[in-house]
């Protein structure tokens, strides 16, 4: 490619680059350490690093594992060994908002909304357009990120996926079975069954090197659960857990006599051991009980399901 460049009239060197892949050592001379090489292609502005592997990610970007990394120039005026920058989490964003009736039976029917911006937009569009129709239906319901038993995607629609600078918006309805039980004028629901942290955390003694965060984004999911019967309150289930770069924060509120879970994320590139990330995002974590923390819901009317 940088010969093409070259021969188009655009000057592009190659560039050395110790990507974030899991482990975020430095270059350290004499052994630079890089494992993947890049480009940096001459602008108005200066060089400007591009990265031909991916297919995504818009000029003047670069994916994640690019980020906060060292990398070196092969031009024989400048032998630096520089640093890229880190994007912010809130440059890259996964939001999703689903309304959902749940049945007396169990059967929950609904609509959701998913909107993707920055890295996790570029990367749901090459994922949807690029894959057989009927592969696409099981990316649309791994988008979703929502954990119901036979969950089932009825229809979806996307918008936003033909311009690139745009965020991706996917539509549609689903169906499936609740994770909670009735019983009379309670209901009983287990949150992390329907929406779910994810933690990204190796299990113990799975490395020894250093670990890293490459994901930062941000992430904001709101459930509302309809029920049968209006709901009048429910316990409390919330709190915030923030370490090595990694924010959680959860609560459980009524409004319009609907149950509303909601949960946002923000992640950061974090270089710790893995036995710290265990111990600095795990525990927080396990802690609160976030995991089986269940949340009991009081009804106005009774539920016989």
């Amino acid at each position: 490619l940088a010969t093409m460049l070259r021969l188009a009239g655009v000057e592009a060197l190659p560039v050395l680059i110790h990507p974030r892949d899991g482990f975020a050592s430095r270059m350290v001379w004499p052994m630079l350490g890089w494992g993947h090489e890049i480009l940096a292609i001459r602008t108005g502005n200066g060089l400007v690093l591009a990265d031909p592997t991916t297919q995504v990610e818009p000029f003047g970007r670069l994916p994640s594992m690019d980020q906060d990394a060292d990398y070196l120039v092969i031009d024989p005026a400048d032998a630096r060994v520089q640093h890229t920058g880190l994007e912010e989490p809130e440059m890259n964003v996964e939001k999703r908002r689903f309304d959902l009736e749940v049945l007396a039976d169990g059967g929950i029917r609904g609509t959701f909304k998913v909107t993707l911006a920055g890295i996790p937009g570029w990367d749901g569009k090459a994922s949807l357009l690029t894959r057989v129709p009927k592969a696409r239906i099981k990316r649309v319901k791994e988008l979703l990120e929502l954990r119901l038993d036979g969950l089932e995607v009825v229809t979806w629609t996307l918008a936003g996926n033909r311009d690139r600078e745009a965020p991706l918006e996917l539509t549609g309805t689903l169906r499936g079975r609740a994770p909670m039980a009735f019983l009379g004028l309670t209901a009983v629901v287990r949150p992390m069954k329907v929406v779910a942290f994810h933690l990204g955390v190796p299990s113990e003694g799975a490395r020894t090197a250093p670990y890293a965060t490459l994901s930062n984004r941000s992430e904001d999911t709101e459930v509302r659960l309809r029920f049968p019967s209006a709901v009048r309150s429910v316990s409390r289930w919330g709190g915030r857990a923030e370490s090595a770069g990694v924010t959680h924060a959860w609560d459980a509120r009524v409004d319009q006599g609907a149950l509303v879970l909601h949960r946002s994320s923000s992640y950061r590139a974090v270089t710790v051991a893995a036995a710290a990330v265990r111990e600095k995002v795990a525990k927080p974590l396990e802690a609160a009980e976030v995991a089986d923390a269940p949340v009991v819901v009081d009804l106005e009317k009774e539920v016989r399901p």
